[in-house]
């Protein structure tokens, strides 16, 4: 980081004033730097991806206070520093490094939940099959499953009737689909074909969850 350093050295010359301090704070993808330092200094804030080498400029301030950049990219990491400058050109020493990886911001997360719950009906229209859920708790709850019997082979050496498993994707929703936040791996079943789509009804375990967002929900069934 020489090249954001300039120390002012020699005789007559102003003692380089100490290194500001330097706190991020992160709300979606912007950043709020709150930087404090030398009295009556100017203070520059710095900033890179961890994987680039080339610093970029994030703004500056007279006094303490602080600097917001927006627009970084979500998810991705990020270093920050600052230096300050007094009168005469001198700089002080950069701020310790803050490491910071920005997320998406609410709205962003809202708006592609919302397109995916709106998703949900017309894709298991399409592709769905309707077969009873049967909660450990008891009763059942006929839904829209979209059963596939090829995600998981079946174990070497044993004929798939006995050991294949299958998955199911279904609404992420205690009432037309099966809810994450209800589902009951000790003893929650599906009563499906098994073990082919064909074959007759069974009813069979819902052991864990293999994927899931705010639309849907993928089970693996044994």
């Amino acid at each position: 980081m020489s090249n954001l350093i300039k120390l002012g050295l020699g005789m007559g010359t102003p003692a380089a004033p100490a290194a500001p301090s330097l706190a991020i704070t992160a709300t979606g993808t912007t950043i709020v730097a709150a930087i404090a330092g030398a009295s009556g200094g100017t203070h520059y804030l710095k900033y890179k991806g961890a994987s680039d080498t080339a610093w970029q400029n994030g703004g500056s301030r007279s006094g303490d206070g602080n600097i917001t950049l927006a627009s970084l990219k979500a998810n991705s990491p990020y270093i920050f520093t600052c230096y300050s400058q007094v009168d005469g050109g001198v700089y002080s020493l950069p701020a310790v490094g803050v490491y910071v990886i920005p997320a998406p911001d609410s709205e962003t997360v809202n708006a592609f939940d919302a397109a995916n719950i709106a998703s949900v009906d017309s894709y298991l229209d399409m592709f769905g099959k309707i077969y009873d859920f049967l909660p450990r708790s008891g009763g059942s709850r006929a839904i829209k499953m979209i059963v596939d019997y090829g995600q998981i082979a079946a174990l070497p050496g044993m004929p798939a009737a006995n050991s294949g498993t299958v998955t199911t994707t279904v609404a992420n929703d205690a009432t037309k689909g099966i809810s994450t936040a209800e589902f009951d791996s000790g003893g929650d079943k599906v009563n499906i074909p098994w073990p082919r789509e064909y074959s007759a009804k069974q009813n069979r375990n819902i052991v864990r969850v293999i994927s899931e967002d705010a639309g849907f929900v993928t089970y693996e069934i044994r």
